[in-house]
């Protein structure tokens, strides 16, 4: 998942791109009319604008953004120093912005990605016990084959029979879940082996665009 942030201030920048650690793709830029020109290219899921460097501008990227020209599913966010007053709430309510960040508060960050991130990632159910995921091991580029059993935030524990030929701490750079005659391919970390059930806790790092 790729994330746009538009700032010049280096407190802003450092707060933010702490989401990079929990799987998304951040992507920097100081200038904001030069971010829209680029938006179409650089297709963002999220964009967060620090409001204090461009106080009317942001209001220019929602209303691009509303017609559709940036691309769909956009999730825009914004970041002021100081709370937006009701007119400009209710401003950035009808420009489709989705919250506004006014304090570096690491919680408040942390829950918001999380559950976007939860949202973002199409995978199977737990309760969808058929062949669905395709890992492929880094050292030779062989497959395994297994299910997803339980869900844990970022984290799907699997079946694979084969579990033994992986590492904890080790990054599998492709991984496949197949769902409803689709594949969301995306990287992720071995966090957990359970050899007597067979078992690997994945850890999703990124998520790839569709090809």
């Amino acid at each position: 998942m790729k994330t746009l942030i538009v700032s010049n201030n280096e407190k802003v920048l450092n707060f933010f791109t702490q989401i990079s650690l929990r799987g998304y793709d951040v992507i920097v830029y100081r200038w904001l009319m030069k971010a829209m020109d680029n938006l179409e290219e650089i297709k963002p899921q999220i964009i967060i604008i620090d409001t204090d460097e461009y106080p009317r501008h942001w209001k220019t990227m929602a209303s691009f953004l509303q017609s559709g020209l940036g691309g769909n599913e956009i999730n825009l966010y914004l970041y002021s120093s100081t709370p937006f007053s009701k007119d400009e709430l209710e401003k950035s309510a009808l420009l489709g912005v989705k919250k506004i960040f006014s304090s570096f508060d690491n919680d408040e960050l942390e829950d918001e990605f999380k559950t976007l991130a939860r949202g973002a990632l199409s995978f199977p159910s737990a309760e969808d016990k058929t062949d669905c995921i395709i890992l492929t091991d880094p050292n030779d580029n062989s497959f395994s084959y297994g299910s997803v059993d339980e869900q844990d935030g970022n984290v799907y524990i699997c079946s694979v029979k084969d579990s033994a030929r992986f590492s904890s701490g080790e990054i599998l750079k492709y991984v496949s879940f197949f769902h409803d005659g689709t594949y969301t391919n995306c990287s992720a970390k071995v966090v957990c082996i359970d050899s007597d059930r067979k078992c690997l806790s994945l850890e999703i790092k990124e998520l790839y665009e569709a090809c």
